[in-house]
């Protein structure tokens, strides 16, 4: 009997621990929690609504008063409030609780603290006339569908945002499912929203580069794009569940458009449940592209959830090729490799030199250099570079030919070279071929 009895009276305790006093403060309900010294927001009953920092509250038993800080804002506070057009939330809220704002249909501006943490799932989800909000840089984590159906957000080159976190593709549902060639993400986004560009044929761009500003990527966020390779900037902290699930091309046999996979973030980004913490695929297996991670992280990769991205039982994460391209004039010269080493398994050295062909000789490379040979080094800055010697004419030996407004050609006539500039041709002195 007095086992049960504690029971109850523990039980007893909690509840009054959790017992709320309602207050009215210029419109504002809050809730006062005496046992846990702070408070939060439920609903407005003006049209432009303040959510204090702290509210002062007068014991009835003690006539002690005491502040108490405004925390957070109740689920569903503000649920349906048809009246509320604009909301400024104190610095002291930490919580914007699930659908705290959802459906209110007026609300057009709303100011957020410099302290929140948490926007939940679907807090201003269908606040259709919303025009203006910020998302402070203290915002950890913003829940699914935050903003959905929030129609009336800025658009910047087709794309909605509630400030820095990135909505939608503003015109995915229009007919035909496309974006603008010319669309870019903004470089100070930091979330990319759940489907957010789901369904849209992505930039009409096979290239996607997501700005290193981007920390989160919400699920299903780029699946169904037409892409062939994707660039994840370097702050990523997280990629949700099917996030690049592609397209596959036409016919009977289609591949798919995807094929590279480029990740900057030294700290693999989580793939994994939040809460059971297993694996959540972002591509859809076997349709899985090369990964390439930053030079000196790939064993750090593969001892996360990333080293379990396979296909067909081949390890998918790698660091990145590089393959030389070259561009001359093969009349004029060419290009050797000559050494060739590796001082670590993703930053290879190349040693090349320029051959001048007879009549010419190495002038420089095509970005100012002028050693030859000289040591190629790859690393992470190095993309797209095409190797391109620059060659010139051999001026020892030949007659004056340096006649304005006409550019000079080579000529062999019986194993003799000529130059031909306009309607003058030059022998060589000398120069013969074999």
């Amino acid at each position: 009997m007095k086992k049960y009895l504690l029971v109850f009276l523990v039980i007893l305790a909690n509840i009054a621990t959790m017992m709320a006093i309602d207050i009215n403060v210029e419109g504002v309900k809050y809730y006062v929690y005496p046992s846990s010294g702070r408070a939060s927001a439920g609903c407005a009953y003006v049209a432009n609504a303040v959510i204090k920092d702290s509210i002062s509250y007068q014991d009835p038993k003690t006539w002690i008063t005491a502040r108490y800080p405004v925390t957070e804002i109740v689920d569903e506070a503000f649920n349906g409030n048809d009246s509320l057009e604009t909301i400024i939330i104190g610095n002291c809220i930490e919580r914007i609780n699930r659908k705290a704002f959802y459906n209110c249909e007026n609300l057009k501006t709303v100011t957020i603290g410099n302290n929140v943490k948490f926007i939940g799932k679907e807090a201003f989800a269908w606040c259709s006339n919303l025009v203006q909000i910020n998302t402070p840089s203290s915002i950890e984590d913003i829940a699914d569908d935050a903003f959905y159906n929030c129609h009336k957000l800025p658009t910047y080159n087709n794309i909605r945002y509630a400030d820095k976190f990135l909505v939608e593709a503003a015109n995915k549902r229009t007919s035909p499912y496309s974006i603008s060639a010319n669309t870019t993400i903004k470089q100070d986004t930091r979330w990319i929203g759940k489907e957010a560009f789901s369904g849209s044929v992505l930039f009409n761009n096979p290239t996607l580069v997501i700005p290193d500003s981007v920390e989160i990527i919400g699920e299903s966020a780029f699946q169904g794009g037409d892409y062939e390779s994707v660039t994840i900037g370097e702050k990523v902290k997280q990629i949700g569940k099917w996030a690049f699930v592609g397209r596959v091309s036409p016919g009977a046999n289609g591949t798919p458009y995807l094929k590279t996979f480029r990740l900057k973030a030294i700290t693999p980004p989580k793939i994994a449940d939040a809460i059971t913490g297993t694996y959540q695929p972002i591509f859809e297996s076997p349709a899985i592209p090369e990964i390439y991670v930053p030079c000196g992280t790939l064993e750090t990769y593969l001892n996360s959830m990333w080293g379990k991205i396979k296909s067909y039982g081949n390890q998918k994460v790698m660091y990145r090729p590089y393959d030389l391209e070259y561009d001359y004039n093969s009349d004029e010269g060419y290009v050797n490799v000559i050494g060739h080493k590796i001082p670590n398994e993703c930053e290879p050295e190349l040693i090349i030199e320029a051959i001048a062909r007879e009549g010419y000789e190495f002038d420089k490379w095509w970005d100012g250099n002028e050693e030859n040979p000289r040591t190629i080094i790859f690393d992470e800055g190095w993309d797209g570079i095409i190797i391109r010697p620059i060659f010139k004419l051999i001026s020892d030996g030949l007659e004056d030919i340096q006649i304005e407004g006409y550019s000079p050609h080579k000529i062999i006539v019986d194993g003799q070279i000529y130059i031909l500039r306009g309607d003058k041709v030059y022998s060589v002195i000398g120069a013969q071929t074999e």
